[in-house]
């Protein structure tokens, strides 16, 4: 059995999930760590190469779910963020840039 790089691509990506997976078991990271998404994103990407030139299709869609979930992870991160961090949150209000207040103020 020979592997060819799209092997070793599937399974970097498969590990970059398990490694995830075992540093929030472990306790090195908590599930909203933005390096969890990360590492899941990363590891999704690489298992969908390998699975797509593979012919796997069946499996691609697992990845591009798994893609889509961490994703989604990765906003929500962000949103939380947004909500904390007063320096963040200075420049939006109710969803609206500091540009388009300014825009706003001078129409009126």
């Amino acid at each position: 059995m020979s592997f060819d790089h799209y092997d070793y691509i599937g399974l970097a990506g498969g590990l970059l999930i398990l490694f995830g997976f075992w540093r929030i078991n472990s306790g090195y990271w908590k599930v909203s760590s933005a390096w969890y998404e990360l590492d899941n994103i990363l590891g999704s990407v690489l298992m969908l190469t390998y699975t797509w030139n593979k012919h796997v299709y069946i499996s691609s869609l697992l990845n591009i779910i798994w893609l889509y979930v961490a994703l989604r992870g990765l906003s929500s991160f962000a949103e939380r963020r947004m909500m904390h961090d007063k320096n963040f949150r200075r420049g939006y209000r109710r969803g609206r840039s500091v540009t388009q207040r300014k825009k706003k103020h001078r129409t009126t």
